[in-house]
């Protein structure tokens, strides 16, 4: 069989597009997190940014059961996405939200009233339990509203739509201001009035996303979760999401040993220092957040597509990305430390004993955003241990060289973040690594297969008549080597010459230069004809018009295709990207 001829142009403009949008809403919530510790701050104290601190680990646990089910949903829509199965799709969308609101709500509501003694079990130091005691409580039933924006603008990410949830970041940010401005600042409800601003600003992001999921063709249909199935597939959610279980509850004890081992080594001024970190690493994150969010939604689709060429290419361009912007920030944090002690209200004696904690810290960007992204491939790849494995070794390695240092080297303990995450990152290479050394043509890090896989082929065709003759050849000798009958394959030829030359002459049109990619699944039941082209959203079953990209033409031999010789079509258009398959059954 000849070998996949094949560039990264559409995969790395569909991940150009998902990462710039993912990033901007990444900026935007920071700059929403930031600006908030900054009011809170200043206008209460500096022990208000170290509240949100000391909460954030009960109120990571009291989302925990909604966050494994918007996060196996995740792991499971965006496969359902590529291998055509929407109405699976509906479903997980409608249980997805359920869950969420019904699980996550009742918890909340049994913790609010519970608040007090959560917050006596938190902390008895008096300068910061009379902030815990009025911050927690609204915390709780707000983080339910919080939850739900987070979901949907996941599930909005992984149709495509990365912009769209700028946008809602956007309005959520500018909302969260405002009300904390007019809450914390004008009306002087403290900690409350800056629980209330952040539930309200949720709210606000949601009714944002109403038009999109409304409007005609809605990305989602609600399908009430009655039937065997819909509890089956609500069990996958569950299970799916269970990694994600032990992300959340590993990192609210790994934040709860370091309050605590902070607490007891420097006190209050430690805890002010934690919490910049904690910014630091909000701020180092804001790629890899995009980043890992490309892994799951673009990921996820050429999962489902079965495009393992594809996620090669993918991954690739992801780690270089990422590990360049990871360098340039560790680098500008490590000559800049104090930049946001400063912000956050710290005075010259803070300022003083916090800049080399902090220029400690920058240094842990690099590997974790390593480990962070290859926790990120091995879920969406199905090898839920190693994620798992790599999760935990997340806690060992930032509580035993903490705890280790606090007994011998109090004064220096900081300096465990750097030696624990280093060792991290080699542990994260060295276990794949090892593990691809048992198998042949698998990838030393990702895991996944390098000869492609026998089941599906795909090219790159140039904008050139006789590179798309040529590459039409290379498709059509792929799917000679199967069996599918000859009045299949006469159905195959025809499709695919009249779909790629009708993208050829479109491209001619609108004069692009670069190239679109047409692959081929073999499934039991069908195959599958994808094709995806950078550009405007148009379906290239109409006819084309520059500038009318859906006028209907009886005549065009595109509707020939899709009425007379492919069993189903269907066509989205996701990060910039039209894609279209073309099924033929068997």
């Amino acid at each position: 069989m000849k070998e996949e001829r094949r560039n990264s142009y559409v995969i790395n403009h569909s991940l150009q597009v998902y990462m710039i949008a993912a990033i901007l809403s990444s900026v935007v919530g920071q700059v929403n997190i930031t600006v908030d510790g900054i009011i809170v701050s200043n206008k209460l104290s500096a022990d208000a940014i170290s509240t949100i601190m000391l909460s954030s680990p009960i109120l990571s646990v009291s989302s925990l059961l909604g966050l494994i089910i918007f996060a196996g949903a995740s792991l499971l829509m965006a496969p359902a996405i590529g291998n055509q199965q929407y109405r699976q799709v509906n479903r997980i969308f409608t249980l997805s939200l359920v869950g969420v609101t019904v699980l996550n709500g009742l918890l909340a509501t049994a913790l609010c009233i519970w608040a007090d003694p959560i917050s006596h079990m938190i902390t008895d130091d008096e300068r910061l339990l009379p902030f815990l005691a009025d911050y927690l409580p609204i915390s709780f039933i707000g983080g339910v509203v919080t939850l739900l924006a987070m979901s949907l603008g996941q599930f909005i990410e992984i149709c495509g739509r990365p912009r769209l949830v700028t946008k809602a970041m956007i309005i959520l940010t500018s909302a969260n201001i405002l009300l904390d401005l007019l809450l914390v600042v004008h009306f002087q409800l403290g900690m409350k009035g800056a629980a209330i601003a952040s539930a309200l600003s949720s709210v606000v992001a949601i009714l944002s996303y109403v038009p999109y999921l409304t409007k005609e063709p809605r990305p989602f249909r609600f399908e009430l979760p009655l039937s065997i199935d819909s509890l089956k597939l609500g069990g996958k959610c569950l299970l799916r999401g269970l990694p994600n279980a032990v992300n959340m509850v590993s990192v609210a004890v790994m934040l709860l040993g370091l309050n605590a081992i902070i607490m007891h080594i420097q006190g209050a001024d430690g805890m002010f220092i934690l919490s910049v970190c904690m910014q630091m690493f909000s701020i180092g994150m804001l790629l890899v957040g995009g980043a890992c969010g490309a892994i799951t939604g673009i990921g996820g689709r050429l999962y489902g597509e079965q495009d393992w060429n594809g996620m090669r290419r993918l991954f690739d361009s992801v780690f270089r990305r990422v590990l360049g912007g990871a360098g340039l920030t560790t680098l500008l944090l490590f000559l800049f430390p104090s930049f946001l002690a400063r912000l956050f209200g710290a005075d010259e004696a803070l300022l003083t004993i916090s800049e080399q904690p902090l220029r400690l810290f920058s240094l842990v960007l690099i590997p974790l955003a390593v480990t962070i992204m290859l926790v990120n491939i091995y879920l969406i790849t199905k090898r839920a241990k190693l994620a798992t494995g790599l999760i935990l070794g997340l806690v060992a390695c930032v509580l035993i060289p903490f705890l280790a240092c606090s007994y011998w080297i109090p004064s220096n303990v900081w300096i465990a973040f750097p030696i624990g995450m280093w060792t991290l990152m080699l542990i994260s290479l060295g276990i794949p690594y090892f593990m691809s050394r048992r198998k042949v043509a698998i990838h030393r890090i990702y895991l996944i297969s390098t000869i492609g896989n026998l089941d599906s082929f795909s090219v790159s065709v140039r904008y050139d008549f006789d590179d798309v003759d040529s590459k039409l050849n290379d498709l059509l000798f792929y799917v000679s080597i199967f069996d599918i009958g000859e009045e299949r394959m006469t159905k195959v030829q025809h499709v695919l010459e009249e779909i790629m030359f009708h993208q050829y002459d479109m491209g001619k049109k609108e004069q692009k230069q670069d190239s679109f990619d047409v692959s081929i699944i073999d499934q039991p039941t069908r195959l599958s004809i994808i094709v995806k082209d950078v550009g405007k959203a148009y379906n290239p079953l109409v006819s084309y018009q520059p500038g009318q990209h859906d006028v209907i033409d009886e005549e065009q031999i595109g509707l020939d295709i899709v009425k007379g010789l492919c069993d189903e079509v269907n066509y989205k258009y996701a990060n910039g990207l039209n894609c279209l398959y073309l099924n033929i059954k068997k």
